[in-house]
């Protein structure tokens, strides 16, 4: 987050005194293989507004490295500085070149593709086919059995946090999918030691992200299960930034919120603990969930 915010601070240098311009694009250019993908993000945005032929190779360098990363961020900065580089600069793109990016595979994200739709050595990409792995049966099978059944056992989860416990009956019947991922997560430890990163006082509290900044998540998404849960003084439910966009990220509500009903997965409410969730701050950490 240092290093991402300093790659920001320095580009608001450059507006005040251009003479800078060239020393900071050398700074950025080499961040540009730092180990978050945040800050890679952050650095090829930056360097958009320069995009030409010449630096085209380290970006798609940069791309290729970015495959196995579950976060696109870093893919997708990638792919609009390509875009951006075919539009200032295509007559500088060889032919070897543009045979680099036709051999690119197109990639699943609806949005990585959309970022290249008008480059025109990666116009194959809006009509490629992309193999996609559906779910098994026996996975959906499992969580019926498991949480929708007559007599599937409750589940509950205690939000081990520094204020103190927070006891929440998940609503398995209700929203098993999105009570699964949020009990795998938590028994695999993903929640140990992170942190609130977003509390408004008489709205919700906000954890979930391993990076702490409300960017991070699983390196996955879940489909939304929208029901007649409310948004009630207490409720636990998913955050998203669009449809079918949650992962790892939860909210609970410090007070009734029904313009958010129907709009999110609620999937559990407080049992235990509304006077923990009330004095919760942002920062405050989340030592662990345990799943009972």
């Amino acid at each position: 987050r240092v290093r991402e915010a300093g790659a920001r601070i320095l580009n608001d240098a450059v507006r005040i005194d251009p003479s800078q311009t060239d020393s900071a694009r050398k700074v950025w250019w080499s961040m540009l293989s730092d180990p978050d993908v945040q800050v890679r993000a952050a650095v090829l945005d930056l360097l958009r507004a320069s995009a030409n032929a010449e630096k085209l190779p380290l970006v798609i360098d940069a791309y290729v490295k970015s495959l196995p990363e579950h976060d696109n961020d870093a893919r997708l900065a990638a792919l609009q500085f390509v875009a951006s580089a075919w539009q200032r600069d295509s007559a500088n793109i060889t032919g070897a070149l543009q045979a680099r990016l036709a051999a690119l595979a197109a990639p699943k994200d609806s949005t990585e593709r959309a970022a290249v739709r008008n480059t025109t050595p990666l116009a194959a990409w809006k009509t490629a086919p992309v193999a996609t792995a559906p779910r098994a049966l026996a996975e959906y099978e499992m969580i019926v059995r498991r949480y929708v059944v007559a007599n599937a056992k409750p589940i509950v989860a205690v939000l081990h946090t520094e204020r103190g416990d927070i006891t929440l009956a998940l609503s398995g019947r209700e929203s098993p999918l999105t009570v699964d991922n949020f009990v795998q997560l938590a028994r695999r430890g993903f929640y140990r030691d992170t942190y609130f990163h977003r509390v408004v006082p008489n709205f919700v509290a906000q954890d979930g992200d391993p990076r702490g900044d409300g960017t991070g998540g699983p390196g996955y998404s879940i489909r939304d299960e929208l029901t007649r849960q409310v948004h009630a003084r207490g409720c636990l439910a998913m955050a998203r930034g669009g449809p079918d966009t949650g992962g790892s990220q939860y909210y609970m509500c410090h007070s009734p919120q029904p313009h958010l009903d129907g709009a999110y997965t609620v999937f559990g409410h407080i049992l235990q603990g509304f006077d923990v969730l009330d004095r919760i701050v942002q920062t405050d950490r989340l030592l662990s969930i345990e799943i009972r």
